[in-house]
């Protein structure tokens, strides 16, 4: 019996007590769907633009084939420039190489010349020594030729004979005779004088070989000089003629 009696409340408790019941993922997509409704959507418009005609293929070769034209027209001009250039630096390289050996030659010239002009300086000056030496004689011998009656050995020879002839076939006062032998005695006094006079003389007149050497000498050097201006001047010349081809050559 008392089983019986229980049964009613323990299903009365169990009808009572609240069943916990999962939530479905279902039940929240209504409320996301809901929200996407609600926001409307933007559309992105594109420009209406016009449709590129296609490239023309013979257009693009003629423009390619134009500028190439313009190009071979331009490289060849470089080209051209380039030989020119070339042409100028060898011919300032030969003008450069001929006046360096013309130059190397004036100085060598000039360094001779210099010596050449004191060489004959030197000889000038010889010269010069001998000529001094032979106006001295000459004033010399122009003082002796103004106290000089005869001017040769001979002469004063001849005088002395003559007055020693006359005193002795001629007849004469006694101071006439004394007087021709005080001449004759002047004369033979005289005669050493004169012959310094004659030494001087042909001195003066003659040459021993001295002086002509001397002037041989000057001569000989005055045609060395000679020599060497005048190749001087030539290559002088030369360099000139090869400075103005260079110069030429350049523009």
């Amino acid at each position: 019996m008392s089983s019986q009696e229980e049964s009613p409340v323990l299903e009365t408790a169990v009808a009572s007590t609240p069943v916990a019941v999962e939530a479905k993922p279902a039940d929240t997509a209504p409320a996301t769907e809901t929200k996407s409704e609600s926001v409307p959507s933007k559309e992105v418009l594109k420009p209406d633009l016009p449709r590129l005609p296609k490239p023309d293929r013979r257009d693009l070769d003629a423009r390619v084939l134009a500028l190439q034209e313009v190009a071979d027209v331009q490289q060849a001009r470089i080209e051209e420039l380039k030989r020119a250039i070339e042409t100028r630096k060898d011919a300032r390289t030969k003008v450069g190489a001929g006046s360096s050996g013309a130059k190397t030659r004036i100085q060598e010239l000039n360094t001779q010349f210099i010596q050449r002009m004191e060489e004959r300086n030197v000889i000038r000056k010889d010269l010069l020594g001998l000529n001094a030496v032979q106006e001295k004689l000459r004033e010399q011998a122009n003082a002796m030729k103004q106290k000089l009656k005869f001017l040769t050995v001979e002469a004063v020879d001849r005088e002395v004979a003559r007055l020693e002839d006359a005193i002795a076939h001629t007849t004469m006062p006694l101071n006439e005779e004394k007087k021709m032998v005080t001449a004759i005695k002047d004369l033979g006094k005289s005669r050493e004088t004169v012959r310094e006079y004659q030494t001087s003389y042909s001195t003066l007149n003659g040459d021993d070989g001295t002086r002509k050497a001397v002037v041989d000498k000057l001569k000989a050097k005055d045609l060395e000089i000679t020599a060497l201006k005048v190749e001087q001047n030539e290559l002088r010349g030369a360099l000139t003629v090869t400075k103005k081809t260079g110069r030429q050559s350049r523009r």
